[in-house]
């Protein structure tokens, strides 16, 4: 079972996945100047907490990417009029220079960095797109692309792929609270255990980790 299809998530306020939850995800639009009308997609969606609040709070022409069959029913349900597309994590799914913002919530760490998605995200963003990541890193540097990568290593990225770096935040006391919160509704150890052991078989530690808001411009 995908761990974001267990119950242990669905007990969460907002049905959220990511650390820092919606307020994050607001302070993400605000600082990337999100505004009506443009298009956005959320990769790694899960139920469309984002997506919905996002095209509420915003009025943003938000579409929901997610691989579960099962959170994509869970947020039709409780949203009746998000649009969710499945998306097996192969080609992206958007015509090139068709949106104005992606974002990846905790889920480019899921997809893998391995540099396919960013640079089919950079094909789908217009000129001058936004490119919203908040996610875990590595605190120390790493010798295999499966394994996290560090912040710079990811930046470097960025660069490579046509992205200019706007803003760049540390949010880790976020994935300190996120995963106490997920231990209290588990009962599992307050080291995060069960949301790094179960996605990176055990073997990062909470204390390896940090959590960054990346906010990035395509301009090439």
């Amino acid at each position: 079972m995908n761990i974001y299809e267990s119950e242990l998530f669905s007990r969460l306020k907002d049905y959220s996945m990511h650390p820092g939850g919606l307020r994050l995800t607001d302070r993400a639009a605000r600082l990337a100047g999100l505004e009506s009308g443009m298009a956005a997609a959320d990769i790694g969606c899960g139920a469309g907490a984002t997506s919905a609040y996002l095209a509420q709070q915003y009025g943003l022409k938000m579409v929901g990417v997610e691989i579960s069959e099962l959170l994509i029913g869970i947020g039709l349900k409780k949203g009746p009029g998000l649009h969710f597309i499945r998306w097996d994590c192969n080609t992206m799914p958007f015509e090139p220079d068709s949106l104005d913002a992606v974002l990846f919530e905790c889920s480019l760490s899921v997809i893998g960095y391995d540099g396919q998605a960013l640079e089919e995200c950079a094909k789908a963003l217009k000129r001058d797109g936004t490119l919203i990541i908040s996610d875990l890193f590595s605190k120390r540097e790493t010798s295999r692309p499966s394994e996290l990568p560090t912040v710079e290593a990811l930046e470097q990225q960025l660069q490579k792929t046509g992205f200019t770096i706007l803003t760049g935040e540390d949010h880790t006391p976020a994935l300190v609270t996120y995963a106490a919160e997920l231990a209290e509704q588990s009962d599992s150890p307050s080291d995060g255990g069960c949301f790094l052991g179960e996605r990176f078989n055990g073997e990062f530690k909470l204390s390896d980790c940090c959590y960054r808001l990346i906010i990035a411009k395509k301009t090439m």
